[in-house]
């Protein structure tokens, strides 16, 4: 999904959301430590297992942890992640 600026980007096989700059390309991490599971918290402690559908509100991105059966909800401006939707 885009927001016109950056591009961001469910990274299954990484368990990380990534964020592209569109005008330069420049790759960060906006979450996920890279580690499987279903940690809530700062960007850097939060844990995924095979994110895929993400889509934004424009303050928050939504992505579809599937293999944790379960929505999680990332602000944009801080990388913070909660489950916002399902208990696995």
């Amino acid at each position: 999904t885009t927001d016109g600026v950056n591009l961001y980007v469910a990274d299954a096989n990484n368990s990380k959301i990534r964020k592209i700059a569109i005008k330069t390309g420049v790759v960060t991490t906006l979450a996920g430590n890279g580690s499987i599971g279903s940690t809530d918290g700062s960007s850097a402690d939060a844990s995924f297992f095979s994110p895929e559908g993400i889509t934004h509100d424009g303050n928050y991105l939504y992505v579809t942890d599937r293999s944790n059966q379960n929505i999680r909800k990332i602000v944009i401006e801080t990388g913070v992640v909660t489950t916002f939707s399902g208990n696995g």
